[in-house]
């Protein structure tokens, strides 16, 4: 399915899915900019940079619905290619999202976490059998638990490194508040998209707008009042 762009906050996203990740992370509490402009990039562009406490990770979202489209010959080139760009950066994480917010419970975490997409960490090469890049899927987590703790991620078995909040501490957790409070920060998001109209700035004789970008409805509805009031007082 082609990418509908769409305009939110003064953004122009390349499609309404990085729209809404882009919500659910601002409603999440996290600081976030998008398509940043990273010194050493070579062949990619993030869609996003988290900046945490004291760390940097960068997000990369595609249309994958399940588990398995994480594990296909595209994403598999997507890894490939994020390594090769981030290679020799100061890069804490890199997080791959899809469409669907929870893929599974957590295997290893307490309490209600669980999986919301991929997550690569660079490492020492001479470290590593498997290449540039550490690869695991990433689980929600609050630890260690409660209304008033941070919403952070960190890998399902490998590390059970924080890398939004900078936290270790041995595991990783997930509060029942916090896992509501997450749905209804991904739910919020997306009912944002869905009161969006496309309108162009452009004229019909009849004065209104006509359909092409996308605003508010409130917008339209203000924008078609005002242009009424200003053709009537031509007239008069």
């Amino acid at each position: 399915m082609k990418a509908i762009p769409i305009n939110i906050e003064g953004i122009q996203f390349r499609s309404k899915l990085e729209a809404r990740w882009y919500l659910f992370m601002k409603n999440l509490g996290w600081n976030i900019e998008y398509e940043p402009e990273i010194e050493g990039i070579n062949g990619w562009i993030p869609d996003f940079l988290i900046l945490g406490d004291g760390t940097k990770t960068l997000v990369e979202v595609k249309p994958f619905q399940t588990l398995t489209d994480f594990e296909n010959d595209y994403a598999s080139q997507t890894i490939t290619k994020i390594g090769n760009a981030i290679k020799g950066l100061k890069i804490d994480a890199v997080l791959i999202v899809g469409s669907s917010l929870n893929l599974k419970k957590a295997e290893c975490g307490g309490g209600y976490s669980f999986v919301g997409g991929k997550i690569l960490r660079p490492q020492q090469e001479e470290l590593l059998t498997g290449g540039f890049l550490a690869e695991d899927l990433f689980a929600y987590t609050d630890r260690p638990g409660g209304k008033i703790s941070k919403i952070g991620v960190c890998d399902e078995m490998n590390w059970y490194h924080d890398v939004i909040n900078d936290s270790h501490n041995g595991g990783y957790d997930l509060d029942k508040d916090n896992l509501n409070f997450i749905y209804k920060c991904w739910n919020k998001a997306g009912s944002k998209l869905q009161w969006k109209s496309k309108v162009e700035i452009d004229e019909k004789e009849d004065g209104k707008y006509l359909i092409s970008r996308e605003v508010d409805e409130a917008i339209l509805k203000e924008m078609n009042e005002h242009k009424k009031k200003f053709i009537k007082n031509e007239m008069e």
